[in-house]
């Protein structure tokens, strides 16, 4: 259920206020602001597909690691990126990274959860972990006006805290898992 919080909140404070962000601080158009968001969807179906290919390899807990430290380091030129090239380059990076996880989080949360809980386990986590979406909607924006980077700097700040929690959660693997 903690993981599930910190990766919606990470999301959230990841993609909500993208557009407000490339309208007010890149001060784009809305026929402009459509490319940047493109590239994040296309990024996020080739993460998708990209991350549940690596995760059969490699396993699922470091595939989400790196996508995780990925995100990390993606997440200041995809929003402070002045060159458009970078802008762009960083949407689809970002999009790849922060939404390919979602492809391994079922499998994810089924090895947490005994047979005879599993989908009331998964359905909780989903349900509750919703929560860390609302949080974010309204912790983002009450923080922008206390930064000096306004809205953009309160988006990093929760999605580095967002996703470092969530990378920290998945190091953790319950010994009994495996009896299962």
């Amino acid at each position: 259920i903690a993981f599930m919080c910190f990766l919606e909140f990470q999301k959230a404070a990841l993609y909500t206020f993208y557009p407000a962000i490339l309208r007010d601080n890149h001060h784009l158009s809305p026929q402009l602001i459509f490319w940047p968001v493109a590239l994040y969807c296309l990024g996020s179906l080739a993460g998708k597909i990209l991350c549940g290919a690596l995760a059969t390899r490699f396993g699922e807990g470091l595939v989400m690691r790196v996508a995780l430290g990925a995100v990390m380091l993606l997440i200041i030129p995809f929003l402070t990126a002045g060159p458009w090239a970078i802008l762009l380059a960083s949407a689809f990076f970002i999009g790849a990274a922060a939404s390919g996880i979602y492809a391994l989080v079922p499998h994810y949360l089924s090895q947490r959860f005994p047979d005879a809980g599993r989908s009331a386990g998964m359905g909780t986590s989903y349900a509750v972990g919703s929560l860390g979406q609302g949080v974010a909607g309204r912790l983002v924006p009450s923080l922008a006006p206390l930064l000096a980077g306004g809205l953009p700097a309160a988006a990093i700040l929760c999605v580095l805290s967002g996703s470092f929690i969530s990378l920290g959660i998945t190091v953790f693997r319950p010994k009994d898992v495996q009896n299962f």
